[in-house]
């Protein structure tokens, strides 16, 4: 990206990837919670995130991570888009 996005343009961002994979509600969405556990995402859900974060936000996430990011909080996903950018 060209410019640099602030936290909250970032979170929004993840935020809209992440309700619209795992098809649930913005509302739902909070920084402590953890893809699987509270959301029940799988490893094909956070490979399909991936992919998406990195075409949203032009940026490359190593393939280790598509296999442990459903393991991830939705803060760590911020972090990692934010460290990438």
């Amino acid at each position: 990206m060209s410019k640099k996005l602030s936290r909250e343009e970032i979170e929004r961002k993840v935020n809209d990837i992440i309700a619209y994979v795992l098809q649930i509600d913005h509302s739902e969405l909070r920084g402590d919670a953890v893809l699987s556990t509270d959301y029940q995402a799988d490893s094909l859900d956070a490979v399909d995130i991936c992919i998406q974060l990195e075409q949203e936000f032009d940026i490359e996430i190593e393939n280790e991570l598509f296999d442990t990011a459903h393991q991830m909080k939705v803060s760590d996903v911020y972090d990692l888009v934010g460290e990438r950018l």
